[in-house]
């Protein structure tokens, strides 16, 4: 009975380590991802200390779009250390100005292979990437979230 337990504890601990390695190589697939597609399409890299990307899809649910550009106004975003990358110039224009937070236009963020929907958000730090919030459902509170998580430093 003993020999039972010790079998199903160290099936228990070996299957916890397997999916701590399974997040961890996640984590290395997006920063590996993200950090090529700034180096190719920006010419930029992941920094070192923290910061954000907010990423402004072209195609995808206009409200909650335009929901989350409202809620991330002009002054929060300044206070931040955040880009704006987008395909979408016409709307993040409609919101956002370069004077204040830096945008960079590019069509290649609508295909880049990361799970990226609507208006998502990428936080760096140490050169690697920390988390994505991303919603594919059409949840018109979703700026909300972007915002808290923003000001919390939590996805």
């Amino acid at each position: 009975m003993r020999f039972l337990l010790a079998i199903a504890i160290a099936l228990l601990l070996v299957g916890a380590g397997c999916s701590q390695r399974t997040s961890e190589s996640a984590n290395d697939r997006k920063t590996q991802v993200f950090s090529s597609y700034l180096q190719e399409e920006l010419s930029l890299s992941i920094p070192n200390q923290e910061h954000y990307y907010l990423i402004v899809h072209k195609v995808g649910c206009q409200g909650v779009i335009e929901s989350a550009l409202m809620d991330l106004n002009h002054d929060f975003m300044e206070q931040k250390n955040i880009a704006v990358i987008t395909s979408n110039r016409q709307l993040v224009d409609k919101y956002f100005s370069d004077e204040k937070v830096k945008i960079y236009y590019d069509r290649t963020i609508d295909v880049i292979n990361l799970p990226l929907y609507n208006v998502s958000l990428i936080k760096t730090s140490k050169k690697q990437v920390s988390y994505i919030l991303s919603e594919r459902k059409c949840s018109i509170d979703f700026g909300e979230v972007i915002k808290d998580s923003l000001t919390n430093g939590l996805p």
